[in-house]
């Protein structure tokens, strides 16, 4: 399963606990597509966020991710809490329609392609930071 979203930026005075946000997500299992509206339970910067996800007739989930310092950067956290199970009829349906054998094999393999993708956006977010800092080095000495 893959869901794409859009770049989520941290408004303390609206994201905090007790305020109500959601984010727009898209997501697709191999020909199938559907929308959801994720609801923000958790919005500490550098520490932790966390969404619930609800789908009439798709069971409730609550996601977490959270961040801890390391030695050579940030240590990512993801992990999921199933509040309401997936009913049997959607459960037969991802399993014979989609493929969906086991459904937890199946989100913990979309959680390995998330943080892959977490990993590629910061590893190149630092790089490209560091070449802007060399260019602008490289203008200023140029210029005396």
């Amino acid at each position: 399963m893959e869901s794409r979203g859009r770049r989520l930026s941290v408004d303390r005075r609206r994201d905090c606990p007790g305020r109500r946000r959601t984010l727009p997500a898209r997501n697709k299992l191999r020909w199938f597509t559907w929308s959801n509206s994720p609801v923000v339970v958790t919005a500490d910067p550098g520490r932790e966020f966390a969404f619930s996800r609800s789908e009439r007739g798709g069971g409730d989930m609550l996601w977490r991710y959270r961040f801890e310092p390391a030695q050579t950067g940030t240590t990512v956290i993801e992990s999921y809490e199933v509040t309401r199970p997936v009913p049997t009829a959607l459960s037969w349906m991802l399993r014979i329609v989609l493929g969906v054998r086991d459904h937890g094999a199946h989100l913990n393999a979309g959680m390995r392609t998330s943080l892959l993708r977490l990993k590629d956006a910061a590893e190149r977010e630092v790089r490209d930071r560091r070449e802007l800092s060399e260019l602008h080095h490289l203008n200023r000495t140029a210029g005396q």
